[in-house]
């Protein structure tokens, strides 16, 4: 195994058993002063961490050689040169990343050139495969014999067998499969013109993979909600589970095609909003909070956080959650009211940026 590789194996393995070894306190929560960790659970991760340690020790000096050329008494040490080691990693890893950013722009300028060169077609008929509908059959019977088709809507994927990249999930290295979230009609015009368009990524990600073989998924995410996939895989793994996967709520999705901005949430608690429409309310505003990222700032209009914007991160977008729960509805809306303290809130808040951002230039 090359040198470079042992190493970060070693560094990784040893990195992951060390958080978890530092992290036992926090991992056993908020019981850890009623429970303490007792000697035997102790000697038992130390047990871990040493084997670990010996493994990939033993995997980073190829030790089973050098505990044979010390038996046979000629052991020969050479000096090297850590720069150039160092050098060396640094240019590997720099060929690496460099192939992998080749890989994304090949994607990004297939799909920019099919974008300018489409023609939207409203009445465009497309028939794709959707990683939800393939390889599902009805058996029945038909002049006496019994047969299997496939079912309503669904297509036929040959699949070849996988490799450990791929944890063992059989997949096709030719085509990729398309995911439509459930909340977009799989028909949609958009959609099947967005599909239509992007069919010559195959090419490009077949290309991707025969140039750069520790390429694992390789995959395009659109605005209008489809999510294309390389390789082709069967998401439909018969488990009766709902697919609520939407591309668009994926942080790399949202990093991607996000700016900073202030929002203000105004949530309707009057006395009309019970049962179904106080539970669209609130999972309507949940959803928005998750698709906010640490550099937005945002409020709900209540008695969360009064008179301000908070980071929008985890530990505040958790806590904004919680209170939501506590709210109750009663008495009656006024709209003008949460309308005039919203947008004040949204000025102010602006005006406390842009004097930070004069102080600092002017600094």
């Amino acid at each position: 195994m090359d040198l470079n590789m042992m190493l970060i194996r070693f560094l990784s393995h040893f990195l992951l058993i060390f958080m978890l070894f530092s992290m036992w306190p926090t991992i056993t929560g908020k019981h850890i002063q009623q429970h303490l960790i007792d000697r035997r659970t102790m000697i038992k991760y130390a047990g871990l961490l040493k084997d670990q340690f010996n493994t990939n020790i033993g995997l980073l000096i190829n030790s089973e050689e050098l505990t044979q050329i010390l038996r046979d008494g000629q052991p020969e040490v050479t000096k090297r040169d850590g720069l150039k080691l160092v050098t060396s990693f640094a240019s590997k890893m720099e060929v690496m990343l460099g192939a992998k950013i080749g890989a994304i722009k090949n994607i990004v300028r297939n799909t920019e050139q099919q974008n300018v060169n489409h023609t939207f077609d409203k009445d465009l008929e497309f028939d794709y495969y959707n990683a939800n509908f393939l390889n599902k059959y009805d058996t029945m019977l038909e002049n006496g014999t019994l047969v299997k088709k496939l079912k309503p809507d669904h297509k036929e994927m040959v699949f070849d067998e996988s490799s450990d990249m791929f944890q063992s999930t059989p997949i096709n290295w030719t085509l990729s499969t398309l995911q439509v979230p459930l909340n977009i009609y799989k028909k949609d015009p958009a959609v099947v013109n967005g599909i239509y368009m992007t069919e010559t990524l195959n090419k490009v990600f077949e290309d991707n993979h025969h140039k750069d073989k520790t390429l694992t998924w390789q995959y395009f995410a659109s605005s209008t909600g489809f999510f294309r996939n390389y390789p082709g895989v069967n998401w439909d793994n018969g488990d009766g589970k709902i697919d609520n996967f939407d591309a668009r709520d994926r942080s790399w999705y949202l990093q991607a095609s996000h700016s900073p901005k202030d929002v203000v949430i105004l949530l309707d608690t009057s006395g009309s909003m019970t049962g179904s429409r106080e539970f669209v309310a609130r999972n309507a505003i949940e959803h928005i909070i998750e698709t906010l990222l640490d550099d937005d700032f945002f409020n709900i209009i209540t008695d969360c956080f009064k008179g301000t914007l908070v980071q929008a991160n985890s530990d505040n977008k958790e806590f904004l959650k919680h209170k939501l729960k506590q709210i109750t509805s009663k008495g009656i809306a006024n709209f003008e009211v949460a309308l005039e303290a919203a947008f004040k809130l949204l000025n102010e808040n602006n005006v406390n940026r842009n004097t930070r951002i004069g102080q600092n230039g002017s600094g």
